[in-house]
């Protein structure tokens, strides 16, 4: 295990990368050590360190999962582990065994995780493109996998998309570099990032003519206080006639 502590004092500026790993029992083995090690690694030489804090919880329950997220308030959160595809990410229980967490959970928790501050989501799992999708209709960033990934694929990309990020690169430009770096695995299609719509266009409304309501008052004479209610109806109506 990995710890990094950057000096970042009370900086609001500073963003917290918080990386959850799980890798249960009865599970294939992932490296997930290393990939943690060459991110930390890349993140402690960039130009931009100062501006990143790497923060990292492992074998990741459920409960741990929302817990770390809430402990440690993170701009970009990193699941690395197994996926299941259209079931979830797998995560471990209270026995350490392997539990699915599927894409509406994911989208549910990350609603309201973005009111918090969560801007960027990055699953390094198998088949999770399902949930990177349903999680971006609440999070600006959101990359999944649309395949199964090995590990060097895995690492290959996380460690050149924070190295971007820590160059001071925004997430399309990290992301892209992530990609470009997996032409060797002939993989660069597998990441997908989606982007939750952050500009809302209200249309606005056409122009219209308001009528005023009819003026005549029946058997009842005009007086001095319909005066103003009676001329602005007579110039609406010589308005309209022209038209």
């Amino acid at each position: 295990m990995v710890s990094q502590q950057l000096s970042y004092g009370n900086n609001p500026d500073v963003k917290t990368i918080l990386i959850l790993a799980a890798n249960p029992t009865n599970t294939s083995r992932l490296r997930l050590d290393k990939e943690v090690r060459e991110i930390d690694e890349g993140l402690r030489r960039a130009s931009k360190r100062e501006q990143f804090r790497l923060e990292q919880k492992w074998a990741v329950s459920q409960r741990d999962f929302y817990r770390a997220i809430l402990d440690y308030q993170p701009q970009i959160v990193h699941f690395s582990g197994h996926g299941a595809g259209s079931n979830g990410i797998v995560l471990e229980d209270e026995t350490e065994e392997p539990v699915e967490v599927n894409a509406h959970a994911l989208a549910s928790m990350f609603k309201l995780f973005a009111t918090k501050g969560v801007e960027c989501v990055l699953l390094n799992a198998c088949y999770s493109e399902v949930q990177a999708k349903a999680i971006s209709q609440h999070v600006n960033y959101v990359i999944g996998m649309n395949q199964a990934v090995g590990d060097k694929t895995a690492i290959a990309f996380s460690v050149a998309f924070y190295d971007a990020l820590a160059a001071g690169q925004q997430v399309e430009f990290a992301y892209e570099l992530g990609c470009a770096v997996l032409i060797k695995y002939l993989e660069q299609q597998t990441p997908v990032l989606f982007k939750k719509e952050q500009i809302s266009i209200i249309p606005s409304k056409p122009e219209v003519d308001i009528i005023p309501p009819n003026p005549y008052q029946g058997l009842a004479a005009f007086g001095e206080e319909d005066a103003a209610f009676f001329i602005q109806y007579l110039c609406q109506f010589t308005r309209l006639e022209r038209y």
